[in-house]
Order: C-alpha cells, then sequence, then structure tokens
C-alpha cells in the first residue's frame, strides 16, 4: 500500500467514525425531543450531503487522469 492510499483510507475511517456520531447524535435527538417526519428526512439528506461530498474529494478530487 502507497503511502497516498494509507492516507486515504485513514481519512476514509475517520468520515465513517463522523457518520456515525452524526448518526447516533441524531438517533438521539428523535430519543429526546419530538421530531417530525420532515425533520428527520432533512436531517438524514444531510449527513447523505456530507457524506457524499467528503467521498467525492477522497475518491475524485485530484485524481483525475
Amino acid at each position: 500500500m502507497t503511502e497516498s492510499e494509507a492516507l486515504r483510507f485513514e481519512r476514509l475511517s475517520l468520515l465513517v467514525g463522523a457518520m456515525i456520531g452524526q448518526m447516533s447524535e441524531l438517533l438521539n435527538g428523535i430519543k429526546n425531543t419530538p421530531m417530525t417526519h420532515d425533520m428527520i428526512y432533512k436531517s438524514l439528506f444531510d449527513l447523505h450531503q456530507m457524506a457524499a461530498l467528503q467521498i467525492h474529494e477522497l475518491y475524485y478530487k485530484g485524481n483525475k487522469p
């Protein structure tokens, strides 16, 4: 494994950890405060967008042929 690959894997593992933490925060918020379906949907969509942006930067930005 090259150094570049190792750094990408490290950043990917940090992203997975951040996603799990954010999902935990959302579930805790759902448990403790009444949230509408729309609020939950928007929160999940925001998490998805954040992860998609990070993955795009990890794998596609700067790795163009």
